[in-house]
């Protein structure tokens, strides 16, 4: 699908099997359009569809940021097939394409169960105005703004990859090309360095802005974001180096962090998972210092003299004063993971089963280190791990002696 992504106009479908229905929801979206999207942020076009079938043509045509669909479609002739309809085009909707979906249905408890933060549920009893406030949501939480963001990212890196690829590579190798196979590769290996790079954040944050959501993006690209140091959800199927995992320890919460090497842990080569205790920023001996001083209204050097012990751990370089630099390893705060401090002194092992995505008791996992950020922890880890102490030397004496 090829979708003009410069004119900024959005667009939601309304299905529904009532014709008069159809005609009466356009309207009132019409009249109020400038609510459910702010004038700034481009005009709003309404389409209806009364049959699922013309609604999947649409969606082949162009671009929609939002559809509201109802559960049942009275044109089947099975009843049970019929109260599913909805639920059967939201499935297929959800295997084409992401888009935001609103069910206005009479049989709200069909779909309850499907509710999300873009998936909602509004009964027919309360009215079309409610579903206008619920289309409003969605516009603000700016999903549609990082699809369309994300949309025009990608197709950018399609574009401009393939065109100076294939330029550059024929000039070379007699005009051809590699196979298929190694071409798709590259690309994906661009996409993936792109995307996640300084560049590509930056240029979705512009893509974004397009359509009225403002993302901060480090002025430079030594400071990243702490979410550049995730990925959330995990993509593996198996435990890796870095791997979050959030358990009850009989007192509540508590985090621990893998520091088995992803290798053994992919190929199954060890039964017994490595790994580290994780503690709250605000339990260690440099915040807390930094926290009674400010309550003291102290002076500001002694303050300043906290804050940079605590600058100083968060930086992973510790002060000595306060212990092993080498035993700590932060961790940002990230969507609901608070400030975390890897102890690389508190040490367990768990059976790789406890991990296990398919055990419905393995513990949950919350985040994965993202790279190089798995690789420093690790590195970080063996450093502490590897040390050898020894006896201080007696300098006096041997000063003594030149």
């Amino acid at each position: 699908m090829s979708v003009d992504l410069s004119i900024k106009k959005w667009r939601i479908l309304f299905v529904d099997d009532d014709e008069s229905f159809c005609k009466q929801a356009f309207d009132l979206f019409n009249d109020c359009k400038d609510e459910i999207v702010n004038i700034d942020d481009g005009d709003l076009e309404i389409i209806t569809c009364t049959r699922p079938s013309q609604a999947f043509e649409e969606l082949q045509k162009q671009l929609f940021d939002l559809i509201i669909l109802d559960v049942k479609q009275n044109q089947a002739e099975d009843e049970e097939e019929n109260e599913q309809a909805g639920r059967i085009a939201f499935d297929a909707i959800k295997a084409s394409r992401f888009v935001p979906v609103i069910f206005y249905t009479g049989l709200p408890d069909q779909v309850r169960d499907l509710e999300s933060p873009t998936v909602r549920v509004v009964e027919k009893t309360a009215g079309i105005l409610e579903v206008i406030e619920e289309a409003k949501k969605i516009f603000e939480s700016g999903i549609p703004a990082i699809n369309r963001g994300l949309i025009r990212l990608l197709e950018e890196v399609q574009r401009n990859y393939l065109w100076s690829f294939t330029e550059e590579y024929g000039k070379y190798h007699n005009g051809s090309l590699p196979d298929g196979a190694t071409l798709s590769y590259l690309l994906t290996r661009r996409l993936a360095a792109f995307v996640s790079g300084a560049e590509g954040i930056t240029q979705l944050a512009q893509n974004i802005k397009d359509w009225g959501v403002q993302m901060e993006v480090a002025e430079a690209q030594s400071k990243v974001n702490p979410l550049r140091c995730y990925i959330m959800p995990s993509l593996a199927s198996t435990p890796r180096t870095g791997d979050i995992y959030k358990h009850d320890n009989g007192q509540g919460s508590a985090y621990l962090i893998v520091l088995s090497p992803t290798c053994d842990l992919v190929h199954g080569k060890i039964k017994q998972v490595l790994m580290a205790s994780c503690r709250s920023l605000e339990e260690q001996q440099e915040f807390r210092s930094w926290k009674k001083e400010l309550g003291r209204n102290s002076d500001p050097k002694k303050i300043d003299e906290k804050l940079s012990s605590l600058k100083a751990l968060i930086s992973n370089n510790r002060d000595k004063r306060y212990g092993l630099r080498d035993a700590a390893f932060f961790l940002p705060a990230a969507l609901g993971l608070p400030n975390l401090i890897v102890d690389f002194r508190d040490l367990i092992t768990l059976k790789a089963e406890d991990l296990d995505p398919a055990n419905p008791k393995s513990l949950r996992r919350i985040a994965s280190l993202d790279s190089p950020f798995a690789e420093s922890l690790l590195s970080r880890y063996i450093q502490f791990s590897g040390r050898i102490g020894t006896s201080d030397l007696h300098i006096d004496g041997i000063l003594h002696s030149l």
